[in-house]
């Protein structure tokens, strides 16, 4: 008897435990991380516009890098056509000079911050404040580490650009940090942790299939996204004769690449 009831303890202990090594393998399938996905865009009614187009460029143009707003990882995004929202972030939200921003950079870092493009996603812009109307996709600046980092901008716009792999399989800027016009306008935003900053930049139209990537300045840091797939003009890759772009490399050349474009290299036109 005493056999009996020690063989079907043994049995149980050893059922029990082949169960909770069942769950604990496969709870770790599951990912119970918290961390970024692509979030939910909700786009207002456009038929204010009879129809919105791909924008066409002929050459190295202005980046149009609107900045969006700031979210947490499980916020759904609501873009209208009202244009950019007044949000409030309270102690978050810094204004200053450059020197004085340069403090508070030295103090916050912003090394592990991620840039993901959603090319897939198409956003229609009419708004009035914009001159540029047409079709973006957004970017995500996202911080997935345990710590406050900073992200910081100009106005309204972002120091970031699109660049491209040409035909030789070389990385090239499409297009230049925009103008800067005299004045400050220089701000900048905590982004807590699961937290990111959303900005929008033009979706071109062409059939020069390529690889495409963000890169994009904070600070003294330069962060590259990952490349994905997409179509341009192949004429994009070179500056237009009598532009301020070409006018500033071919005066300045190394002062050009790190200031306009960001460290990338663009083709002067052909001969």
């Amino acid at each position: 008897m005493f056999r009996h009831l020690l063989f079907k303890t043994i049995v149980m202990v050893f059922v029990c435990s082949c169960i909770s090594c069942s769950e604990k393998k496969n709870s770790s399938l599951v990912d119970h991380s918290s961390g970024f996905t692509l979030p939910g865009i909700l786009e207002y009614d456009h038929s204010m516009k009879d129809s919105f187009s791909l924008f066409n460029a002929e050459n190295i143009v202005d980046a149009s890098t609107f900045f969006i707003g700031k979210y947490a990882f499980d916020d759904t995004i609501r873009i209208d056509n009202s244009g950019v929202q007044s949000n409030s972030y309270g102690d978050d939200y810094i204004t200053g000079d450059s020197t004085s921003l340069r403090q508070l950079r030295d103090s916050l870092s912003s090394d592990g911050l991620q840039i993901i493009p959603d090319y897939k996603r198409s956003i229609p812009i009419n708004w009035l404040s914009l001159s540029k109307v047409g079709i973006y996709f957004p970017i995500y600046v996202v911080n997935e580490t345990s710590s406050d980092k900073l992200f910081t901008a100009r106005d309204k716009y972002v120091s970031a650009i699109q660049e491209a792999k040409d035909k030789e399989e070389k990385w090239r800027p499409i297009e230049s940090k925009k103008f800067d016009f005299i004045g400050n306008g220089r701000w900048a935003l905590i982004l807590h942790p699961h937290e990111f900053a959303l900005f929008i930049v033009a979706k071109y139209e062409g059939d020069f299939q390529t690889h495409l990537r963000i890169r994009m300045k904070v600070g003294d840091v330069v962060y590259l996204s990952k490349a994905f797939e997409g179509s341009i003009n192949e004429k994009q890759f070179y500056l237009k004769p009598g532009s301020y772009q070409y006018e500033e490399f071919k005066k300045n050349n190394p002062i050009s690449i790190t200031r306009r474009f960001l460290g990338s290299i663009p083709l002067e036109p052909k001969n």
